[in-house]
Parts: C-alpha cells; structure tokens; sequence
C-alpha cells in the first residue's frame, strides 16, 4: 500500500480493511509489530510480525499460525 510514511520500527499495524473479517474468521491477530524497515529503489518493504502474547493466545485458541 502507499503510504505517506511508512511505519518505524516498535509500532503497530492493522491488518488492512480487505483482511479484517478474514483475520477474524481464523482467530488470527489484527495488529502486528513492525520489526525492520527496508528501503528499497522501488519502495519500503516492512517485516511484521505478531507479538508474543498474541500467538500465545491464539495457541490457546487452537489457530494455528505459519
């Protein structure tokens, strides 16, 4: 997505609006943390991944997460 500024490293991100029900429906997480930005000639490329204590929740919850 373009974005005016990309997200800096320790923020969180939502799962874009197409995603959310999707996300939902599979229990998974709706924010993820930024964890590296990569700046690229052709864009910003952002690692993200969830938080510990959301994949320990949704282990709980029997989702399993990639």
């Amino acid at each position: 997505m373009n974005l005016e500024t990309p997200p800096r490293i320790g923020e969180k991100v939502l799962v874009t609006e197409v995603f959310v029900d999707y996300y939902s429906k599979k229990k998974l997480p709706l924010t993820l943390n930024v964890v590296d930005v990569i700046w690229t000639d052709k864009g910003v490329l952002c690692e993200l991944w969830y938080n510990q204590q959301d994949v320990e929740f949704a282990k709980l919850s029997g989702v399993k997460l990639l």
